[in-house]
């Protein structure tokens, strides 16, 4: 039976749809992760702001969830640093690290929940570093 039979066009047909099926829902799963927007009543804030480069910074925050673990991403825009911490009982964090940045400037604060594969903001804020 030659290849350009009827029901080898049919079967080629198939997979080339199943492929496009399959690459549109990627691409749609995608774009559904990154969300930028913050979520629920959570606040975050940084002090002392604005902080000079090289000192100690703490990252606060407030109305979380009581033992929820917490990846907080400070960043410049080019490179950053995540930070760690879970929630305690009354649904704060506090957590430090130490401003080492290149350039200085405004940087930014994300909080995530750890292990949140679409990465939605629960509170975001900036600071100065001079």
């Amino acid at each position: 039976m030659p290849l350009s039979s009827r029901p080898h066009k049919n079967v080629r047909m198939l997979l080339v749809a199943v492929l496009l099926i399959s690459a549109l829902s990627v691409s749609v799963s995608l774009a559904r992760g990154g969300h930028t927007q913050p979520s629920g009543s959570a606040k975050s804030w940084v002090s002392p702001d604005p902080v000079a480069n090289g000192s100690q910074f703490f990252v606060y925050g407030s109305g979380f969830q009581p033992g929820q673990s917490l990846a907080i991403l400070v960043s410049d825009g080019v490179s950053g640093s995540y930070l760690l911490t879970t929630v305690n009982s009354t649904g704060s964090f506090s957590v430090w690290s130490w401003a080492q940045f290149l350039v200085s400037g405004t940087k930014n604060v994300a909080v995530y929940q750890s292990g949140d594969r679409h990465m939605t903001v629960l509170s975001s804020c900036t600071f100065q570093v001079l």
